[in-house]
């Protein structure tokens, strides 16, 4: 951790901390109101800032639940817009926020998408609009208390795990780490593929400290690089890897195990492209192939021709949880409660 913001930037994480723990109290203490969904609920969240992979546990749960009328509201982080919108095709990244763009590229013909930074006025009008709605996740909500989800999922990045984390701006926390406890259960996320016993009795027990929750243990799956045309990029070939990520290196990493990744260019998170940055990458690079994500992909699709298109090679990122029906069979309960009540 950075020493500068580890302790010369103390003072302003005491207040900061300070300022959280006040807002938490008076939700806890209902002074502020709390509006409780009347259709079963999830939300996706973190105390981190940065990428823990709320999108692709988004994308794993409409992939697994098997409901007919899920909805996916999300706050919209990154777009040029205000208010609630409806996610189509029509849409673009600047519109709706590339993450959930992203989602609805990926499960369009299973759920509904919306973003709305207000998510009690978003969750209405999503009601309004389609009163079959029987399922709602709420994608990064944890700190937005004004909704209460039924089922509170709190994700953990293996590689920035919170119980090692401070509060901003001397690390990378939302809030402080005791309002782990709030969650109904617990993902570490971005596991490694060597994950041992060992690893998880440290996480568990170090978790355990801030949450006496389930903790589940996940990591990610990549498919193949493809382009458009369904082509896939062959092992060992040369790359280039694009990406606007909040950890550039975790991805870049993995494309370089398969691949001879000969540049990378790494942008900040939701990094909006410019067509004559990619056309500088193309020009600088000709003919090489170029590996980006998914989140990416969405944003640089729609701003140069598809014959350049054709050298994009997408990397679709899918969620295997160990114990998933441990898991799922927690979200069914919690589900089936709801409904007998």
């Amino acid at each position: 951790m950075n020493y500068f913001r580890k302790y010369f930037l103390r003072p302003f994480a005491i207040i900061y901390k300070i300022i959280t723990t006040i807002r938490n109290v008076l939700f806890d203490s209902k002074l502020i109101p709390t509006f409780y969904p009347e259709i079963f609920t999830v939300g996706i969240g973190n105390l981190t800032i940065g990428g823990t992979g709320k999108t692709p546990m988004a994308d794993f749960l409409i992939s697994k639940l098997g409901f007919n009328n899920i909805a996916v509201l999300s706050r919209g982080y990154g777009r040029t817009t205000k208010g609630f919108i409806e996610i189509n095709n029509s849409k673009t990244a600047k519109d709706v926020g590339d993450e959930p763009l992203m989602l609805y590229n990926l499960n369009k013909k299973k759920a509904k998408f919306f973003v709305s930074e207000e998510r009690v006025l978003g969750y209405k009008k999503v009601i309004k609009k389609y009163p079959e709605t029987n399922f709602l996740i709420l994608d990064d909500v944890y700190q937005h208390r004004y909704i209460l989800p039924q089922l509170q999922i709190l994700l953990c990045d293996f590689n920035r795990p919170f119980f090692n984390d401070l509060v901003l701006p001397s690390g990378d926390l939302r809030e402080s780490r005791n309002s782990a406890n709030r969650a109904d259960l617990i993902i570490v996320t971005k596991c490694p593929l060597s994950l041992n016993d060992n690893d998880r009795y440290t996480f568990i027990k170090k978790i355990s400290k801030y949450s006496s929750k389930p903790i589940f243990f996940s990591l990610f799956i990549n498919d193949p690089p493809k382009n458009f045309k369904n082509e896939v990029l062959e092992s060992d070939a040369k790359a280039i890897v694009v990406s606007g990520l909040a950890n550039n290196n975790y991805f870049s990493n993995s494309i370089a195990k398969y691949f001879e990744v000969i540049k990378t260019y790494s942008y900040n998170d939701h990094h909006s492209y410019l067509k004559s940055e990619i056309e500088g990458i193309l020009k600088t690079n000709p003919n090489i192939p170029i590996v980006t994500t998914q989140k990416d992909y969405v944003k640089i699709e729609n701003i140069i021709s598809k014959k350049k298109l054709k050298l994009f090679y997408v990397v679709k990122t899918k969620v295997k949880i160990e114990e998933e029906e441990a898991f799922m069979d927690l979200i069914f309960d919690t589900y089936n409660k709801f409904k007998s009540i």
